[in-house]
């Protein structure tokens, strides 16, 4: 019998904080109405809590199909690609490039820096990734399961899309909870909702083990998950990641403000 491997948790504490420039009601509110006095102000707070949402989720969306990306290369490269494992691997592909021209679509021409922004800071989370791989796999050995390698990155890719998910509803909650804009309503379309799902049975599918591994229980899985989560909520994670990515698109200086023009001048890229 194959069993499902309980993938780890990420820590979901509370402390997600949006560093944008909300002005608030006592009760925490984002008041709109005396200190915004027109629907100016209202879309301009809007579109920084839009930005902060493609920033922020996209970087999470981004690494988890970069996982994903590698663990279907994985299962294609063990002639693990087979039958009803192909059809669901298949469909989280295919729902990925959805996601992805859906993407495109709503951003126009900006998407080629969100895109650079976001595939940058999935790169810079490389080897805190790898480090949640080799914890699962190290799980994986321990029970001496076959194709361990190929069994750690599946369960690599859904922990993140898991993550990924769950960050995307934390922040969310968080908006709702601190302003009087439904972003729910606009937002939670770019949840990665059927990628996990058709994922979650390629695991099912691919299961190797014959008892029960609870990998949520293994210090090094969770000091993992606990560090990539912490580099979701870090906006100077992603402040580095746009930096560099500003002066891949001059063209796109028109839409910065005076203060972050300077970045997309080569030559004002800050140093690594």
């Amino acid at each position: 019998m194959n069993n499902n491997l309980h993938i780890p948790a990420p820590p979901i504490d509370g402390s997600i904080q949006a560093e944008v420039g909300l002005i608030r009601n006592p009760d925490g509110k984002v008041n709109i109405h005396s200190s915004m006095t027109d629907a100016d102000k209202a879309r301009e707070l809007y579109n920084e809590l839009e930005n902060h949402f493609w920033s922020r989720v996209g970087a999470a969306n981004q690494i988890a199909i970069n996982a994903m990306t590698e663990a279907y290369d994985a299962i294609e490269d063990a002639g693990m690609l087979k039958q009803t494992v192909k059809q669901k691997a298949n469909a989280a592909m295919s729902a990925c490039e959805k996601y992805l021209h859906d993407c495109q679509k709503e951003m126009g021409d900006r998407y080629y820096l969100w895109s650079d922004v976001v595939c940058i800071a999935a790169n810079n989370l490389q080897t805190d990734i790898m480090h949640l791989y080799y914890s699962i796999k190290q799980m994986l050995d321990k029970h001496r399961i076959p194709h361990s390698d190929v069994c750690s990155h599946i369960q690599t890719a859904l922990a993140m899309l898991t993550s990924a998910n769950l960050f995307c509803d934390g922040l969310i909650d968080h908006f709702q909870r601190h302003t009087f804009f439904d972003i729910g309503k606009d937002f939670r379309k770019w949840r990665l909702t059927g990628i996990e799902s058709n994922w979650r049975e390629v695991a099912r599918l691919t299961s190797r083990c014959k008892e029960d591994i609870s990998l949520d229980s293994d210090p090094n899985c969770q000091l993992a998950m606990t560090v990539i989560f912490k580099r979701y909520e870090d906006m100077d994670f992603l402040n580095d990641a746009a930096q560099k990515a500003m002066p891949l698109n001059p063209d796109m200086a028109k839409y910065a403000n005076e203060e972050d023009k300077k970045y997309f001048q080569p030559n004002k890229v800050k140093s690594a």
